[in-house]
């Protein structure tokens, strides 16, 4: 059971992705603004990143390009120099992941329903993550699990997300600089706790618990900065 938990939840994620996605493409139940089109209503995009963070936790995860199972904690291993016994634990991949696409995603479409810059945090990690998939493959020349999804999905939703944001909501620079900044400092935390975790200055449990508290910075940032920052209503020619 333990095992099914920590390496299974891709394949139920999936799941739980599809009916989402028809959910929300079927229904108004996550729309916000119903005179335009829901591509333009920032409240409903904010939903889009969960489904779409379960699909790309699949490649990554589930079954990769490759048909690989379970790749990615493999290719991190490689990456950071170990190619026979991985010390990062599963217990680490499970804590980065489902904390972030059952809870932080959510809550930032939920809490930015009239937020729109909270709402906009809801694409900071994978915006950020497209660019720590796509910038080693090209680096290294190969794919990685978790690349094709990162530039199919990830990339073209950030930027149209992005485009509402600053032409509908009237979401300034700052703003859009608060976003990346944020998924940037969860990476930035990801990446250090992790390292102090090999390097026996972490334990374990201490690791998991940052890691799931970790996702939870984009939108902590959203909210203290979208009563200072300009940005609200949609404008009404748009």
């Amino acid at each position: 059971m333990g095992d099914f938990l920590d390496t299974g939840w891709p394949f139920w994620g999936l799941g739980v992705a599809a009916a989402l996605l028809v959910l929300l493409l079927v229904t108004d139940w996550f729309r916000g603004d119903r005179s335009v089109s829901r591509f333009r209503d920032l409240a409903w995009l904010a939903w889009l990143p969960t489904p779409v963070y379960m699909i790309h936790q699949f490649e990554e995860h589930g079954i990769d390009l490759l048909g690989r199972h379970y790749a990615f904690l493999g290719s991190l291993c490689q990456l950071l120099g170990y190619h026979a016994a991985c010390p990062v634990p599963v217990s680490f991949i499970t804590a980065v992941n489902l904390p972030l696409v059952y809870v932080s995603l959510p809550l930032a479409a939920i809490l930015g329903r009239r937020r729109p810059l909270v709402a906009l945090s809801a694409f900071a990690v994978s915006t950020v993550n497209a660019v720590a998939h796509i910038g080693p493959g090209i680096v290294l020349g190969r794919y990685n699990p978790g690349m094709l999804t990162g530039i199919l999905l990830f990339v073209p939703l950030s930027v149209w997300a992005i485009r509402i944001a600053v032409t509908r909501y009237k979401i300034g620079r700052p703003g859009v600089v608060v976003m990346v900044a944020s998924g940037v400092a969860v990476h930035v935390v990801l990446a250090g706790t992790l390292f102090l975790f090999l390097g026996g200055m972490l334990n374990e449990v201490v690791l998991d618990t940052v890691e799931a508290l970790n996702t939870l910075i984009p939108v902590a940032a959203a909210m203290v900065f979208s009563g200072r920052l300009h940005g609200g209503e949609p404008a009404s020619a748009a």
